[in-house]
């Protein structure tokens, strides 16, 4: 009964969000302006893989779409200092002044009247809220299916006989882990009642997860959402550098999801 309101709330304004994020209206301008943020975006990109070449080239076409939106018939000396910053990184791109000429860009786009849209400028925080939001259900969907006091008693009974077990191997008490071998087959039921556990922790877990992806990888498809502070190598992967949805989603969502669990159920 307590968790009912707080439910019917979140559902509400995780529908109100992903609303906002597949519908917002976005002019023919913004989408001009999005394109030139992507594009400068892919740039650093290619700078936090050694792709001096590349960037550049992403630069350039950057700059092409940045001429569409017309700045110069509103702001000739804004425009002008765009253009300037334009060419220097373009001939010597460097990460901080690919950062510096994205926030010239966006700001001249606002002043023009066609700015960047407002899921895209806030995506970090509204893909947070989201999974915010998917965590609490997550973890009070489990807290009302699992009786929670048997799971504790479950781990207790298990946690102890590997303590006994331990502890015997460490005397080297041959007869009192025989003992412990044969009370071992008694606990198989418990063992599988706690698989079953997280085998459905885990499906609750993807319930929301999979949903949520798909209802954000179509607006935020190809859209860096988030920059890491530093570039980490990783087997398979390889070198990885920024979020997309994929990646901001996991981090978040598994975040908030423990943080929600531990919360509502304590662990």
């Amino acid at each position: 009964m307590r968790l009912r309101a707080p439910t019917i709330a979140s559902l509400l304004i995780l529908g109100a969000v992903l609303f906002l994020v597949w519908c917002e209206p976005v002019s023919e301008g913004s989408s001009t302006t999005k394109e030139v943020a992507q594009k400068i975006d892919l740039a650093i990109w290619c700078l936090r893989h050694g792709d001096n070449s590349g960037a550049s080239s992403n630069l350039k076409s950057a700059k092409e779409s940045y001429l569409k939106l017309g700045i110069e018939n509103l702001d000739n000396e804004l425009d002008n200092r765009t253009r300037e910053i334009f060419d220097n990184v373009i001939q010597n791109p460097t990460e901080q002044d690919c950062h510096r000429l994205r926030r010239e860009v966006l700001r001249a786009a606002a002043l023009a009247g066609l700015p960047l849209p407002l899921i895209y400028q806030h995506s970090p925080c509204l893909i947070l809220l989201s999974t915010f939001l998917c965590g609490f259900l997550y973890a009070a969907l489990l807290k009302v299916t699992t009786n929670w006091s048997r799971m504790r008693e479950i781990r207790a009974q298990l946690d102890d006989w590997r303590k006994r077990f331990t502890e015997a191997k460490k005397r080297k008490d041959f007869k009192e882990m025989h003992k412990l071998a044969q009370e071992s087959a008694k606990l198989t039921p418990l063992y599988s009642e706690l698989w079953m556990f997280q085998v459905k922790s885990f499906g609750f877990f993807f319930l929301f997860f999979v949903p949520l992806f798909f209802l954000l990888s179509r607006p935020y498809s190809g859209w860096v959402v988030a920059w890491l502070p530093f570039g980490l190598p990783l087997p398979i992967y390889g070198y990885w550098a920024s979020c997309g949805v994929l990646g901001w989603l996991v981090l978040s969502f598994g975040a908030m999801s423990s943080l929600w669990r531990k919360l509502l159920v304590g662990e």
